[in-house]
């Protein structure tokens, strides 16, 4: 769908190149954006890193909540009062 693609490997990027353009099609070196490899793959370790941050900061309140009153009855008790379980 994005009328692209992406070649790795260890062949001479001319070559690929010079063949790509004789089949019709626009060749670049140094994928897309003119990002190296080890550049893209910083750049995803990060992201995954700041998601995995976002996702634990979003989830440890919950997780407290819930947890807590099997370590300490008397928080079960006060949460227990002060949300209530039940539907009215």
């Amino acid at each position: 769908m994005a009328e692209s693609a992406r070649v790795e490997g260890a062949a001479d990027a001319g070559a690929l190149i010079a063949a790509i353009r004789q089949a019709g099609y626009e060749a670049r070196p140094g994928g897309a954006g003119g990002q190296s490899l080890s550049d893209r793959r910083e750049e995803e370790a990060a992201s995954l890193k700041r998601d995995l941050s976002v996702a634990a900061v979003l989830t440890a309140p919950v997780f407290v909540l819930e947890m807590s009153g099997h370590l300490v009855p008397a928080f079960h008790h006060w949460l227990f009062a002060l949300i209530g379980q039940g539907t009215r």
